[in-house]
């Protein structure tokens, strides 16, 4: 049995309409997890179970293709130097960037990496986020970069959103 999502504001992303593709009054036909239809209302095939969307936009799933999400302590504080000018070789020399993620991630339980991956996914996943891609890099050690893909891989199982895992030595040790 089909599912239809009508009534929305349907962005298509289709290069033949005109800017992002909207169409407005428009359907979705759903066939098990397979979008089988994308219209106007009033063309879309008869018969399924409806949804009204009551106008709502309707987007593709959004990709994320550079995080480094996988990780242990806050860096907050440097939001602030960023806005203030500071460059990045100010702020690692103040003590922040990169190395100041070494210690707390590299100290961390896998539970507790997993659990902190687990919530940035679940932020990502609520904004529309369908596929995230995730560098390692905050470890700078073989086994250390491998052990957070490891966890990356354990925060996938049984997700919906596709996560990308990427081996990346964020700076050469």
């Amino acid at each position: 049995m089909a599912t239809v999502i009508r009534n929305a504001r349907v962005m298509t992303c289709d290069p033949a309409r005109a800017g992002l593709g909207i169409i407005d009054h428009g359907a979705i036909v759903i066939e098990g997890e397979t979008i089988v239809w994308v219209g106007a209302d009033g063309e879309r095939p008869s018969g399924g179970d409806e949804i009204d969307a009551c106008g709502q936009l309707i987007t593709p799933g959004l990709v994320d293709c550079h995080t480094h999400a996988i990780f242990a302590g806050d860096r907050a504080h440097e939001f602030g130097m960023r806005a203030a000018g500071k460059s990045y070789l100010e702020i690692a020399q103040a003590g922040g960037g990169i190395a100041a993620s070494l210690g707390p991630t590299r100290a961390a339980s896998d539970d507790v990496l997993i659990a902190g991956l687990e919530r940035r996914l679940d932020a990502a996943q609520a904004g529309g986020t369908t596929t995230i891609e995730i560098k390692s890099g905050y470890d700078l050690t073989v086994e250390g970069e491998l052990r957070l893909l490891r966890c990356v891989a354990a925060a996938a199982r049984g997700r919906a959103q596709r996560l990308v895992p990427t081996l990346l030595a964020h700076l050469v040790p």
